[in-house]
């Protein structure tokens, strides 16, 4: 595309930046560190549970297959060659955005599990009292955290996202959560999502007529062995033999004497 510059340069989510008095503040340090996992945690969650999703989520969201845009452990994705403030389309600069996920093997029925039983245990401990069923409750709360990090692994996700150059600076990353076989990107702007959205369905329709349908594939065989199956001989008919039954004898032929 004519006035199109390629400028692609290896960006990681950036972290907010604080002034010094601000980092000198025990709290505010706590918070700094705290706070991108407790975000991240949010956003995972909400993937998990469809019904906390926000609607600007969902406007923003983009669902990608692991088939269609993940080679190994690695996700390349390409978004729509547009700005992705003001959808311009000549004058581009492609960024690159690089980071890491984790993504979690069935966290919803570890989850579901293990806080389940502990909330059952802390209710017993309100209501009657024992102290076992508290500690017994925090440590199956804590169990679940553990296995929940143990089956999960690292995800590498690459995204390339294009803008002019007046909005270049204020570009964001993307945020990506993987899970279940997909990775759920929420790119900067609702506009940006549409398209991107567009450009998948089509390309799927696409691929779709390569290949087969297994209905029809399957129908054509039916119709190929009944016509057949018609065009065939019927069978020979069985001879069926029967043998001769014995003379039969009345009561007065048992009576006679020779």
């Amino acid at each position: 595309m004519d006035g199109m510059e390629e400028h692609e340069t290896e960006q990681a989510p950036a972290a907010a930046t604080q002034d010094a008095p601000t980092r000198s503040s025990p709290a505010n340090r706590f918070t700094a560190a705290v706070g991108p996992w407790l975000d991240r945690a949010l956003l995972n969650v909400r993937v998990w549970l469809p019904a906390l999703r926000t609607p600007d989520l969902k406007s923003r969201q983009v669902k990608y297959r692991a088939r269609e845009s993940r080679t190994a452990m690695t996700w390349k994705i390409g978004l729509p060659r547009q700005c992705w403030q003001c959808a311009a389309t000549e004058g581009l600069v492609s960024r690159k955005f690089s980071q890491e996920i984790r993504s979690f093997e069935a966290p919803t029925n570890i989850l579901g599990g293990t806080w389940g039983a502990a909330a059952l245990l802390l209710l017993i401990w309100i209501f009657f009292g024992i102290a076992w069923s508290l500690r017994l409750a925090l440590l199956i709360a804590a169990g679940g955290l553990v296995a929940l990090w143990i089956k999960s692994w690292q995800e590498r996700v690459r995204v390339t996202v294009w803008s002019c150059a007046e909005h270049l600076d204020e570009m964001p990353c993307p945020e990506a959560v993987s899970y279940d076989e997909d990775l759920y990107l929420y790119v900067p702007s609702e506009q940006l999502a549409e398209v991107a959205r567009a450009e998948l369905i089509a390309s799927r329709k696409k691929e779709g007529k390569h290949l087969p349908e297994p209905r029809a594939e399957k129908a054509a065989a039916t119709r190929d062995r009944e016509r057949a199956e018609d065009r065939a001989p019927p069978p020979p008919s069985p001879i069926i033999t029967r043998d001769e039954l014995p003379p039969l004898k009345l009561a007065g032929d048992e009576e006679e004497t020779p």
